[in-house]
């Protein structure tokens, strides 16, 4: 009787001992100077798993190891798809930036085979919530009023062209009123 008690103790790896049924044991400790037995909170405390510790014996019986390993995949998936999004946005960016360069170039082609009194000041995606790939074409007139609907063919031919959906829209000064080619000149 008094054998069966004896066993039911164990040496934990700080020198402890304790019944092995008040404890979570999760290794053992091979090292010659600190044998013993490892539950959860000493193997943290002692850094077993950081030190990469080759003297640890898991009890691959034991719950917190699937449970780890449960974790630890967890966290490389979603590292891995955080990743895989970056790449994705990373393309989608090169893609627009892409277009948006081809759009500039036939756009500024027009202009010049049709003699246009206008000069292109960029191209850029419409911030639209439902994001319906519209395409606005800045321009500047000689004219310092909003003449749009002038140019409005232009982005008929534009939205023909690339199959989206492109709006001529003269540019306006931090004032508010529309810019000229002349103001492009002055900065």
């Amino acid at each position: 009787m008094e054998e069966s008690y004896s066993n039911r103790i164990i040496k934990l790896v700080t020198g402890e001992t304790v019944y092995q049924e008040t404890v979570a044991l999760v290794g053992y400790c091979h090292s010659s100077l600190h044998p013993g037995h490892l539950t959860k909170s000493i193997l943290k405390h002692k850094q077993c798993l950081e030190k990469h510790c080759d003297r640890l014996e898991k009890f691959e019986d034991c719950s917190f190891w699937e449970n780890r390993q449960k974790h630890l995949d967890k966290k490389q998936t979603m590292k891995l798809e955080k990743k895989q999004s970056k790449l994705l946005r990373a393309q989608q960016q090169a893609q627009t930036l892409g277009l948006l360069a081809q759009v500039m170039a036939f756009s500024n082609r027009m202009v010049e085979a049709y003699d246009l009194p206008i000069v292109l000041t960029g191209v850029a995606k419409a911030r639209e919530p439902n994001g319906s790939g519209k395409l606005i074409i800045n321009f500047v007139s000689a004219q310092p009023v909003r003449d749009n609907w002038k140019y409005r063919d232009l982005g008929k031919l534009i939205s023909e062209q690339f199959h989206l959906n492109a709006e001529m829209r003269h540019t306006r000064m931090p004032s508010g009123s529309y810019a000229t080619i002349g103001d492009l000149f002055l900065k």
